[in-house]
């Protein structure tokens, strides 16, 4: 049974539902919480890092691999530990992307999407446009 507002995708013999289809970050609790730019920083560190790795064996000429490896390595973990430490809720102070991450690696999209925080229940408010 399908709850109204969900949206039903079929695959194969398998159904896939999600509530969160067509709902952007600016509804989430760490966007909420203003938490958004500590999270796009972390994700642009993580990208990064691994863009660097990616590149370092063919650009070994210009960069020595030695170099350029390790630096993207510093930057992706360097980048999944901030979002791990730093986004926390408010209320409660419990990291949300850690507990995400340790309870169901696979529902990092609905932690990432939900509007309350999953330990306290904590919903905060509309942040005031400036």
């Amino acid at each position: 049974m399908v709850a109204a507002g969900q949206t039903v995708h079929a695959f194969a013999s398998r159904i896939v539902s999600s509530r969160y289809i067509g709902q952007t970050m600016n509804d989430s609790l760490i966007a909420k919480s203003g938490q958004l730019v500590l999270f796009r920083m972390g994700l642009v560190s993580v990208v990064l890092g691994t863009l660097v790795m990616m590149a370092a064996p063919r650009v070994h000429d210009a960069i020595p691999i030695y170099i350029g490896y390790p630096l993207g390595v510093m930057l992706a973990i360097g980048g999944t530990v901030f979002l791990a430490t730093r986004i926390r809720c408010p209320h409660c102070h419990a990291r949300i992307i850690w507990e995400a991450l340790r309870r169901n690696p696979g529902g990092l999209h609905e932690a990432l999407h939900r509007e309350g925080c999953a330990s306290c229940g904590h919903v905060p408010g509309p942040r005031p446009l400036l």
